[in-house]
């Protein structure tokens, strides 16, 4: 998802991908204005629970916490940190947040979407419905 911050009209676009043997297969994207937030996620999707790509998110806040609080090491000429130090600020952060491009306009959120107890819940009666019984889809 990316996110225009400073439009008073909420421009959002919101890209559903599905990962497939390490590339991305587009399935959807939409344009949306009125966007608040990452809660309205919440509104769009209510059988959806979010998480962040914490891979990806890493390696992103990584190179930023470096560039940001790294000291400059003029004989390695590279920016050098303690990876305790940026575990520890990490651990403040949100659980979902944004990445920033380098303007500060947009803000990109990278998500895998699961099933809440409501997209669960649904599943079950749709298979109680169209095959008479109950299936055990999921472990609770």
């Amino acid at each position: 998802m990316e996110r225009w911050i400073n439009k008073t009209s909420g421009k959002t676009k919101l890209s559903i991908l599905k990962a497939t043997n390490g590339t991305d297969l587009l399935i959807s994207e939409t344009g949306y204005y009125g966007f608040k937030g990452i809660l309205d996620l919440k509104i769009l999707f209510p059988w959806a629970e979010f998480s962040i790509d914490e891979e990806y998110y890493e390696e992103q806040e990584q190179d930023e916490f470096i560039a940001e609080y790294g000291i400059w090491d003029s004989e390695e000429k590279t920016y050098v940190g303690t990876r305790e130090d940026f575990y520890e600020h990490r651990a403040r952060w949100d659980k979902i947040r944004h990445l920033e491009d380098g303007t500060g306009e947009i803000h990109y959120y990278r998500l895998f979407i699961g099933l809440n107890k409501l997209g669960k819940s649904f599943l079950e009666v749709n298979d109680f419905m169209e095959f008479g019984v109950q299936l055990k889809l999921f472990d609770e």
